[in-house]
């Protein structure tokens, strides 16, 4: 039985590639080079998907041999990366290819030795979030979820102070 989608909400079984490199990335005999070049082409195709549910507004553009009319994704300009440290710099790197006028933020967390798994963060920094941004929480490395719900809480804390 397949599971159940929500309606609008993007999977990476969406899209063939995106699978394939993800395949490749879990794969155990997958080595280091192979693994950070992965991510990058792995952020990049996924700043690509991205954009398409962006705003995009259309601009007169004047060619070489006449004017016409091109498109421009007006969303692009409008967000922040926040780069968990770990995985995650070859994964930003990807998506900054795409996404070029970014803001980046990083965040350094770490998930403590069990029993209890505190989660342990040294350095946050994050540049103020608007209501317009679109923020993307690059971390690859997602087990149970813990860090990731500690790293949206401290995001929450730089939302924009005017709204």
């Amino acid at each position: 039985m397949k599971a159940e989608r929500w309606e609008g909400v993007y999977s990476f079984e969406d899209s063939p590639f995106l699978m394939e490199i993800l395949t490749e990335l879990r794969d155990e005999r997958t080595g280091p080079i192979a693994f950070r070049k992965g991510l990058v082409k792995l952020g990049r195709y996924m700043a690509y998907e991205l954009t398409k549910t962006m705003e995009t507004e259309r601009v007169p553009v004047k060619t070489p041999l006449e004017e016409t009319e091109g498109v421009i994704v007006r969303d692009r300009r409008n967000v922040v990366i926040i780069t968990v440290l770990r995985a995650a710099i070859p994964l930003m790197e990807g998506l900054i290819k795409v996404l070029d006028h970014a803001r980046v933020g990083i965040v350094s967390a770490s998930r403590g030795k069990a029993p209890k798994f505190e989660i342990e963060m040294n350095y946050v920094k994050i540049p103020e979030i608007r209501p317009e941004d679109t923020v993307i929480v690059a971390d690859p490395m997602i087990a149970t979820g813990s860090t990731l719900i500690k790293v949206l809480d401290e995001v929450k804390r730089y939302g924009s102070r005017s709204a």
